[in-house]
């Protein structure tokens, strides 16, 4: 749908990143077999708005972007959200796997915005928040 709605596709690994121009969120899609995550349904369906999640969540540093890791109990999978590129998600059945997901989803998502000329945000580096 994505690519009939004029977005181009990047891919690495599991991860398939949508991008065109005039959409300022770059779309991160990481199929587990052949479903998509209801995470990743949700950034397709509703541009800009976070989802809301109940679960656990923690902050860590990865290439100086803070990722976000925390349980969907709609997916029942780890989800690693990078706020500060949006759109940029990953998943993985641990925390370990959903942390080296997104650091490819990273690595893609900062080679997209290089090959569209679109900005890259600095890392805040300001470290995990308190729990």
């Amino acid at each position: 749908m994505l690519r009939w709605l004029g977005f181009k596709e990047r891919t690495r690994g599991s991860h398939h990143l949508f991008r065109r121009n005039g959409v300022t969120n770059l779309i991160n899609l990481q199929r587990e077999g052949s479903k998509a995550k209801v995470y990743q349904v949700r950034q397709v369906g509703a541009p800009g708005r976070r989802p809301l999640w109940a679960g656990r969540r923690e902050a860590v540093s990865l290439q100086k972007y803070e990722v976000i890791i925390y349980w969907g109990n709609e997916d029942q999978f780890f989800v690693a959200e990078v706020p500060e590129l949006p759109g940029c998600m990953a998943h993985g059945s641990t925390p370990e796997a959903a942390l080296a997901h997104a650091n490819q989803a990273i690595q893609l998502w900062i080679d997209t915005a290089l090959e569209f000329g679109d900005p890259i945000p600095e890392p805040k580096g300001e470290g995990p928040m308190p729990a």
